[in-house]
């Protein structure tokens, strides 16, 4: 967390607030209630330093999303942010039986329609590819975003290229992320950028050559990078924050974020 000078208050929040769809104390779930207990009440003994506490991004499972804060703090839980994730069967014969008719029947058409361009592969990074994959990712992501609506997407600013460049070495090091590629004639034309832990693999980052929208490159990568979560254990293909249509044509679950508020003065009780 971080005091910051906002709207003529001094404001805790998350490290990362306002650019990460999910935030949290970073815990042991064997003691997870207990130590965000004990740190709301760290925030509670420091409370001259503050005006209000932000906690936002919470996901629905988050501790803090349950409990109630130590007296003298006073409290609101508000509803943030709608978040869809796709449930996973035990096997790639059942996911894909259990796909909506339509969009089944469109994937098997836009592979067919593709291969007729050249040469369709499908592959996960490895030491070896690793750094194609993340150079491939950030060219792709960028190059959609500026086709879409004139922007950058997520990486609009040098610095957070350059965090998302380190930062998904060292989780592929880390055996927690996952680069997803498809290849036509041996280029990367479309690639999902995923976190798995557990049961539970994210989607975080991805993007396709506008060139090739027709073909729906996207919707063939995340077909892969589903399977794949799949084979390794996965039993939630979570896409974060927003409701996308696409994201929907999946059969993606709504469920929403939360937004946790502390003040200790009625001067800054939140609007």
């Amino acid at each position: 967390m971080f005091i910051l000078w906002w709207n003529g208050r001094r404001q805790v929040t998350f490290i990362g607030n306002g650019v990460t769809d999910q935030l949290g104390f970073i815990v042991d779930r064997a003691c997870a209630r207990e130590a965000a207990m004990a740190i709301l009440e760290a925030i509670a003994e420091q409370r001259e330093r503050w005006d209000l506490c932000d906690l936002q991004d919470l996901p629905p499972s988050a501790v803090l999303a349950r409990m109630s804060p130590p007296a003298p703090l006073c409290y609101e839980r508000r509803d943030q942010y709608v978040c869809c994730s796709v449930p996973l069967p035990g096997s790639t014969e059942e996911f894909a039986a259990n796909l909506p008719h339509g969009l089944r029947r469109n994937l098997r058409r836009y592979r067919e329609k593709l291969e007729q361009c050249g040469r369709v592969t499908f592959e996960t990074s490895d030491d070896k590819s690793v750094t194609e994959h993340i150079e491939a990712l950030m060219h792709l992501h960028r190059e959609r975003w500026r086709a879409k609506c004139d922007s950058d997407g997520m990486l609009g600013a040098d610095n957070i290229e350059r965090f998302h460049r380190t930062a998904a070495l060292a989780l592929y090091r880390a055996k927690v992320a996952r680069l997803h590629a498809l290849r036509l004639d041996g280029r990367i034309v479309a690639s999902v950028y995923a976190l798995l832990e557990g049961e539970r693999a994210c989607s975080y980052l991805g993007g396709f050559d506008p060139a090739l929208e027709a073909f729906s490159p996207g919707s063939l990568i995340l077909d892969y990078a589903m399977r794949q979560s799949i084979a390794e254990g996965a039993r939630e293909f979570d896409f974060l924050r927003g409701e996308e249509p696409y994201k929907l044509a999946w059969g993606a679950q709504r469920c929403r974020s939360w937004r946790l508020l502390l003040w200790h003065n009625e001067d800054h009780r939140p609007a």
